[in-house]
């Protein structure tokens, strides 16, 4: 079949393509088969560090070390200023790294390659420029006509499934069963089963949850109050390391309710499951058992010490740095399906879709033929969909919506991001970006968030397609008093 796609892709007049693929490992050695006896240059965008060294790795298989750059924001700038320097040279062929090496100083570059198109993390979001690496990669393929633009995915981004790309599909078509389970009773009875049964096997359980707070919701249990941040309207959650109330969204911390507001009872629940919680419940049974929780907040770990544990706890940094290189895995219980449920975004439903498609695709390559799922929504057809990995009927139904409601992509989101450390200047921004969109036409306000203690307000924005060069000029203005991120990856962070 790879022969087939490979002559396919040689023989085609297409400048752009889609590569659709379920193993990663079968992904970098049908590329790299491509690249090889390429002359010109090559630069392979990935959205992490690891995925870029992962993929670096199966290259030195095919080309020479001394034709490969790798390029990320680990390197020192004797580092980046070597690497450029062997670049612009012409001496390298095959450039790998994340986002920041689109800019590398190509001297014949032919050849862009964007792996996992769908990953947020081609996107800068934290600093200006705002920028999106595919963006970059669409402007240079259509300056250079014969430059050709590869994007690779498992679970493609609905804007870019609809720009009707050529597709290279080299998903395997080998049909590895997994065992889906959803949790009905106690959550921890069933990890106890779980962690008893690998242990027999000498293997380990992964537990991946969102939360990695203690709780999800502080509630009254007598007259079902729920408390709430005064600035973002969503349920505050436990953290046990502060021993605080705390808003994932504006960061507001506040101590600990001792009776309900409302009705004066002392009766106060923490509900949801948290990965403080599952820890501290299972160190109470596991005293001899080697359990960590792996979140954004550890500093440093490296893959020998997490293989070395029995039960491990993690968030999307897991999967995002670790999921694919931990061994015997003997099952994956998942606890964050139904947070996609009730997040207030547009793309929540692309969202997890992809967060189960990329599981399952590991979990087929890695042999684990166990994952169970805690939800109150198993018969959720978005769901079953990336259960059965079936993305064209998901993206049939998706599209419709999007068409429906007129978001991307028939639609251009924009973040307005305000801010001034001069209190009274953030007000007057703030006042004069209200009176220009009161008066703009064809430009609909979605809502504002502002963060808590902070001059810093965010207002989304929502343009029709074909207005937006028609409007650019309010645009432009209204960049005279607010940063603007083009079509965020999500609308409320």
């Amino acid at each position: 079949m790879n022969e087939d796609n490979y002559l396919k892709f040689k023989n085609s007049k297409e400048q752009k393509f889609l590569f659709l693929y379920s193993s990663f490992s079968d992904l970098s050695n049908f590329l790299l088969n491509i690249v090889k006896n390429d002359n010109s240059q090559t630069v392979v965008i990935s959205d992490t560090i690891s995925k870029a060294l992962s993929f670096y790795k199966i290259a030195e298989q095919y080309i020479s070390k001394d034709n490969i750059e790798i390029i990320h924001k680990n390197l020192n700038k004797t580092q980046i200023f070597s690497a450029y320097k062997n670049i612009n040279s012409g001496k390298t062929k095959l450039i790998i790294g994340t986002k920041t090496a689109i800019f590398s100083p190509f001297s014949n570059l032919k050849t862009i390659i964007i792996l996992d198109e769908e990953s947020i993390y081609h996107k800068q979001y934290d600093q200006n420029p705002r920028y999106n690496v595919k963006d970059v990669a669409e402007y240079m393929a259509n300056i250079s006509k014969d430059l050709k633009l590869i994007y690779t995915s498992s679970s493609p981004s609905i804007e870019t499934y609809n720009k009707n790309l050529e597709i290279i599909n080299i998903k395997d078509n080998i049909k590895k069963e997994l065992n889906i389970i959803f949790i009905e009773g106690d959550y921890i009875d069933t990890i106890k089963d779980n962690i008893e049964k690998a242990q027999e096997l000498n293997k380990k359980v992964v537990i991946i949850n969102n939360n990695r707070l203690h709780s999800s919701s502080i509630i009254c249990n007598d007259c079902g109050y729920i408390e709430k941040c005064v600035k973002c309207n969503i349920p505050l959650k436990l953290d046990k390391n502060i021993n605080k109330e705390v808003c994932k969204i504006c960061g507001l911390e506040k101590d600990i309710i001792s009776y309900c507001p409302v009705c004066k009872s002392t009766n106060i629940k923490f509900i949801g499951i948290g990965n403080q919680k599952i820890y501290q419940k299972l160190n109470e049974i596991y005293q001899n058992k080697k359990i960590k929780i792996i979140d954004k907040s550890i500093r440093q770990i490296n893959i020998n010490e997490i293989n070395s544990l029995d039960i491990i706890i993690g968030t999307d940094f897991l999967i995002k740095n670790y999921l694919a290189y931990i061994n015997n895995i003997y099952s994956l219980i998942l606890f964050s399906v139904d947070d996609y449920f009730i997040m207030p975004d547009f793309k929540s439903n692309e969202f997890m879709f992809r967060y189960i498609v990329n599981i399952t695709n590991i979990a087929k390559e890695k042999n684990i033929n166990k994952i169970y799922i805690k939800t109150k929504h198993k018969n959720d057809a978005i769901l079953n969909y990336a259960l059965s990995n079936d993305y064209l009927s998901f993206f049939q139904e998706e599209i419709k919506t999007r068409k429906l409601l007129n978001y991307p992509p028939f639609s251009i989101i924009i973040k307005l991001i305000i801010k001034d450390k001069n209190k009274k200047e953030y007000d007057k921004k703030i006042a004069k970006i209200k009176d220009i969109l009161y008066n703009a036409q064809k430009i609909e306000t979605l809502g504002e968030n502002t963060k808590l203690n902070k001059n810093e307000t965010h207002i989304i924005i929502k343009i029709n397609k074909e207005e937006y060069n028609n409007l650019k000029d309010i645009i432009k203005n209204i960049s005279k008093y607010a940063l603007l991120d083009i079509n965020p990856e999500f609308l409320i962070k």
